[in-house]
């Protein structure tokens, strides 16, 4: 009798762990569809999705954490300390900064990249930092105009004095979005880039690196985070 209650209790263990872990599968999912799951762990997923047309496909990441929305994006937001923890990420500069309301900021900032295997890359970006009661958010898309900058510029050369075999990205959008769970239950973040990084890498070869350097991302910005106070 007793094994049999045992066993009963066991089974209903395992369905309810099963269940949890369905459940977990479910909040990791994309919003919407045509992504093809690449990589993770038990805490985040990553997708791929093709774009008719284009050499290289849309990257998602999707992931939970404990913390909330706002402590999520101080840290995507502190340009300044991305060498500390970003990968592939060597220079950053804060070019300009615009307050567009209380809630919104909008950051002109250049970065200059080295990863593995290829030519040191660079671009300016501009990023619309916003603040939400549930969702925080930062997206960017290429600086294009007064603000964009190249390692030759003087406000650059004089710190990456060695860039010159360095590629300017063609396009790079994208966002860091975080949104409040239900019951302070922390926070979901979707992260989501569509780029090129310019040159003569094959289209396969990027798609392969970005689904790659995703597991790199979520792992220094976890740890970045939990080391916030």
């Amino acid at each position: 009798m007793r094994l049999k209650v045992f066993t009963a209790v066991a089974i209903l263990c395992c369905l309810g762990v099963a269940s949890w872990a369905a459940s977990a599968r479910d909040a990791l999912k994309p919003a919407d569809s045509g992504w093809e799951e690449k990589t993770g762990g038990k805490d985040y997923r990553t997708y791929l999705r093709y774009v008719k047309g284009a050499d290289t496909a849309e990257v998602l990441m999707v992931g939970m954490v404990s913390q909330s929305p706002k402590a999520c994006l101080a840290v995507v937001t502190s340009y300044a300390f991305f060498p500390e923890f970003m990968p592939y990420i060597k220079f950053t500069r804060l070019l300009h900064t615009e307050k567009a309301s209380a809630e919104k900021t909008i950051n002109t900032v250049f970065f200059y990249v080295e990863a593995p295997l290829v030519s040191p890359r660079f671009y300016t970006l501009r990023l619309v930092d916003e603040t939400g009661p549930v969702v925080c958010q930062s997206a960017w898309d290429l600086e294009k105009g007064a603000n964009r900058k190249t390692p030759a510029d003087p406000a650059i050369a004089s710190w990456i004095p060695h860039a010159a075999d360095a590629v300017e990205t063609p396009f790079n959008r994208g966002y860091w979005r975080f949104t409040a769970l239900p019951g302070n239950a922390g926070t979901r973040v979707d992260y989501y880039v569509f780029t090129n990084p310019g040159g003569t890498i094959p289209p396969f070869i990027v798609n392969k690196s970005n689904a790659i350097a995703m597991p790199l991302l979520w792992k220094a910005f976890t740890e970045r985070l939990a080391g916030r106070k």
